[in-house]
């Protein structure tokens, strides 16, 4: 009861991997964390996905969207856009996944 947000979520990051997991999901794991904890975090998803872990992450935070290996893009609970990160925005004509979202999103029309 006396951790952090970001060390509460370390612990739970490390209790997950004792048991040698073959897939991860991952809901929001940066969320309220601060940036070298982020930094951090990346490092090691990097570390585990080359241990052949799948890793899926759910993010509102389009620059960790750019991180992952292949991404789908949900709008209201659908989804709007997918696949891999550099491609899908050279393929929808953005510069980012910020302008992406606005564009693909209901809200962004």
């Amino acid at each position: 009861g006396k951790l952090s947000g970001g060390m509460y979520k370390k612990l739970g990051r490390i209790c997950a991997l004792l048991r040698s997991p073959r897939i991860m999901l991952l809901d929001e794991p940066t969320n309220g964390v601060d940036p070298i904890s982020r930094r951090e975090f990346w490092d090691l998803l990097y570390r585990l996905s080359d241990q052949k872990i799948l890793i899926l992450v759910t993010t509102a935070y389009m620059d960790e969207a750019e991180r992952c290996g292949c991404v789908h893009l949900l709008s209201e609970g659908k989804v709007v856009a997918e696949g891999e990160p550099r491609e899908l925005l050279i393929r929808e004509g953005v510069g980012s996944f910020d302008e992406l979202f606005l564009k693909r999103s209901a809200h962004g029309h």
